[in-house]
Order: structure tokens, then sequence, then C-alpha cells
């Protein structure tokens, strides 16, 4: 079975599970780039951060560019996204959030693409208080979420 979107709380998006001929992004896909970056940084039952490495540096980085592609195109995309997967929708703005806020050698080894490197930029130039303020109303927005913990 497919694991929830946040490790230890079951966040369950029936919308995310619906066949689209077309949706914005894979969303079992994202889901799963996800949860592979969340393996890498955190701790599976404490939550903390793990201890890095160099090793599992260049894997966080590799995985957090990976996940910013979709991530990208989901926000681009924002309301047909929200419409496809609320949680989905939000998690990628929140993590898009995140990762414009931090510095940009713990983002990636690399220069990153112009257009990630434009979204990142943008988000940078706003607020990190009200930017995740939206995104954790619209989470408390998504209608009847059943949330075990």
């Amino acid at each position: 079975p497919d694991e929830a979107w946040l490790p230890l709380v079951e966040l369950e998006d029936f919308e995310c599970r619906k066949p689209l001929d077309s949706p914005v992004v894979s969303w079992g896909a994202f889901r799963t780039q996800l949860q592979d970056l969340l393996r890498v940084v955190l701790d599976p039952l404490s939550l903390h951060p793990v201890a890095e490495s160099a090793a599992n540096v260049a894997e966080r980085k590799a995985l957090q560019v990976k996940l910013l592609s979709s991530a990208a195109v989901v926000v681009l995309r924002f309301s047909t996204s929200l419409t496809e997967c609320p949680m989905g929708a939000a998690v990628a703005s929140v993590y898009l959030t995140c990762l414009a806020h931090m510095p940009r050698e713990e983002v990636s080894e690399e220069p990153l693409a112009s257009p990630f490197e434009a979204v990142l930029a943008d988000l940078a130039g706003k607020s990190f208080h009200s930017l995740l303020s939206r995104d954790l109303r619209l989470v408390l927005d998504i209608a009847q979420l059943h949330i075990t913990a």
C-alpha cells in the first residue's frame, strides 16, 4: 500500500489517487519523491533530522532537485493542482517555500536550471512567514482530512 504524505501521520487525500487523463504531475511519483527525500533526512522513528555524511548530503541535494522539478510544475499550475490533489499541491508549495529560503549551496550541488532558480527567487523575495501561513491555512481548509497520529 502507498504510504502517507508525511511519516507517522496519515493524511489521506483520495483525490490524489483518482486516475486522470493528463495530470499536472504523476501524483504517485511526486509522493514517492517526497518519501524518498524524507527517508534521507529524517529518522523514521523519532522524525529527528539524521546526521549527514558527505554521501548523505549529495543524495539529499539530488533528491531535493528532483522533487523541485515536480513541485515547480505543481505550483505553476496551482489551481489545476488543487483540484487534482489538494494535499499534494499544498505540500509542493510548502516544499518550495522552504527551499527558496534555504542557502542555495544547501539546495543543490550544481547551479539550478533558470526556470527553477526563477521560481525560488520569486518565493525568496516574499516573507517566509506569510507564505507558510498561507499554505498551512490551505491545509486546514482542505475538507474532511482524516488525521491519525
